[in-house]
């Protein structure tokens, strides 16, 4: 109904809204990320460390799907300036938070290289 009213193909429309809701997610979770590194928590493989990971790949996967190719410090930064006078700390946590998401983009590189070598062997054996 809303892609008539506005004249535009339905696919479209629907590529666009989620293009928009990977960025709100993105946001939202740059932002736990921060909160949560700030307080000296880890994305790990174990309790709570492991929703910070799968936080982190949430984010990885959207800019792979989507193509977006995001500066963390940046992103990170703009949130230390939107919420200065409620949470000034934050703006302590940027530079670790970064860093944090450098070494989980790599540690979710080599996870997605290992398990396309897995896909690839199994299909080579043909099973």
């Amino acid at each position: 109904y809303i892609s008539k009213e506005l004249g535009v193909d339905e696919r479209v429309l629907m590529d666009e809204v989620e293009r928009w809701r990977a960025a709100y997610s993105i946001a939202d979770h740059t932002l736990t990320l921060l909160f949560t590194t700030l307080d000296g928590q880890l994305p790990s493989n174990s309790g709570g460390g492991y929703n910070l990971r799968i936080l982190a790949r949430r984010i990885f996967s959207f800019e792979d799907v989507f193509g977006f190719h995001l500066d963390f410090a940046h992103v990170l930064q703009q949130h230390v300036q939107h919420l200065k006078d409620l949470f000034p700390r934050l703006a302590q946590g940027v530079e670790s938070t970064a860093h944090v998401l450098e070494e989980e983009r790599k540690k979710y590189e080599k996870s997605k290289e290992n398990v396309y070598r897995k896909v690839e062997a199994v299909v080579k054996r043909g099973t």
